[in-house]
Formats: C-alpha cells, structure tokens, sequence
C-alpha cells in the first residue's frame, strides 16, 4: 500500500514509522527541505519538498498512485485544501485531515465526508480522550476508545495469583457479572484467537473488549486485574485547547 503523508513534522514522522513497520510504501511531502532531508535519514521513505496544495507537487509526490492521502501540516488550511484538490482531481484516493480548529468542525465534530475529506481527526480531542481514559483506569494500563462507542480495549496480563487460571473463556464468563470478549490472547510470543474453550494460563497477555462501565469495574476488581482507584482530586497544569477538551469529557459529578 502506497501512502502520501503531507508534513513532515513530529506527527507525520510518528504515524510514518508505524506503516512503515507495517510494510506500507511512504512519501512524505513538505515545504521544509531540512524536514525532508531528515525523514530520508531517518526512515525508509521517499520526501518531496514543495507544498501540499500545489497540484504539480502533488503528482510528483505521485498522490495519483496513493491509497490513502494524510494531511498532518500545521495548517488547518492547508490540509483541508490539499484534500479538496486530492479529491477533486485523484480517482479512488482516500483522504484524512488533522483539523484542530472547531470553527471547521463545529464543538462535536464531524462525522461525515466533507469537502473531499474522508476522515477527520482532531489531534487536540484524541489526546485529550486519552488522558481521560488514562485517569479512569489506571496509568499503567493499555488503553484504546472506539470513536463513536462506549466500548475499549484494553488489555491484561495473567500472573500466578489469578483466580481464573485453568479456566476456560466460557467459564471466566459465567463466574463473572461482567460483559466482554477477549479478542485476542498474546502467549509466549505468538497471538492465539481464542475459543470459549480456551484455557488461559501464567503470562498470557488478554486483549479484552467491552464497554465503558464493565471496563472500569474490571479494571477496579481485584480478582479480575490489578486494584486501581480512580483519583479524588486531580490538578491540570496548562489552559491549552487539550484542557478544554478534557474538562468537557469529564461529567458535572467528575468535576466537583
């Protein structure tokens, strides 16, 4: 799979590194020469310098031959126009846009597909959900919110102590008042799809989904995971956009 990132700053080269270590061909496309020379030196990738609305650099960037399109420049602008001009002149092409800006999105986002973008992402309100799923389970847990639902997945690694080991799947689940499904089991180093057959074991690594509520009734219940208790107080350092978006996330009880 060929994708264009268009910037090349810290989140082009983050989101880089991760499809490039998922075999996916990259080309970045900046108008910094010393960004695009140090993704070269950095990464596995081809870098245009010249600017993401400009329909000539586009085609050198081969955004034609692309799959997908990810516009992460500092510009709000930039990214929208630059997926309006990939949408308008490049067949099949899909499209993302980082859009911090609300005045764009209006104060709950937008679901649907604007002015040729096929998805929008709001950096500022990703990472203010992730903090928020942060405080509500635990620092050290691994945490992902499906956008749009109230479920997550999460995941937990089984130690000796554990009441369920010897169990099978369909056991732990009629022991337990708790709605999930274990999507995946992480054994010794291989990934195992697991049946409610089952037996889980010392180490195996549980990647478990289920809603926002039994999620942190798990995540709270000793016999299921490590005890943790949700923070009485909490001091926020900063009255940045991410602030904002944390304070709204948190209820009218979560904030007395």
């Amino acid at each position: 799979m060929k994708v264009l990132i268009l910037g090349a700053g810290r989140r082009g080269l983050s989101i880089a590194k991760h499809l490039i270590k998922e075999g996916k061909s990259i080309t970045f496309l900046d108008t910094s020469t010393e960004r695009c020379q140090s993704a070269q030196s950095k990464l596995d990738c081809l870098a245009i310098c010249g600017s993401a609305t400009n329909i000539d650099k586009l085609k050198e960037a081969s955004a034609d031959e692309a799959e997908i399109v990810i516009a992460v420049t500092n510009s709000d602008e930039v990214n929208i126009v630059s997926c309006g001009i990939i949408s308008a002149n490049f067949e099949n092409v899909k499209t993302i846009a980082a859009i911090r800006s609300i005045s764009y999105t209006g104060p709950e986002g937008i679901t649907s597909k604007i002015l040729g973008i096929d998805h929008i992402i709001n950096p500022d309100q990703e990472g203010a959900i992730r903090v928020y799923d942060i405080i509500k389970t635990g620092l050290h847990q691994d945490t992902i919110s499906f956008p749009g639902t109230n479920f997550i997945l999460f995941t937990k690694t089984i130690n000796k102590n554990n009441p369920h080991l010897g169990m099978s799947l369909h056991q732990i689940r009629q022991s337990t008042n708790y709605n999930f499904v274990v999507a995946g089991i992480q054994r010794k180093g291989h990934t195992i799809i697991p049946y409610g057959d089952t037996i889980i074991k010392v180490g195996d690594k549980l990647a478990l989904i289920s809603d926002s509520v039994d999620t942190y009734k798990i995540l709270s219940n000793s016999a299921v995971a490590t005890k943790y208790k949700e923070p009485d107080n909490i001091v926020i350092i900063g009255a940045t956009r991410i602030t904002r978006y944390l304070l709204k996330t948190f209820s009218a009880k979560d904030r007395k």
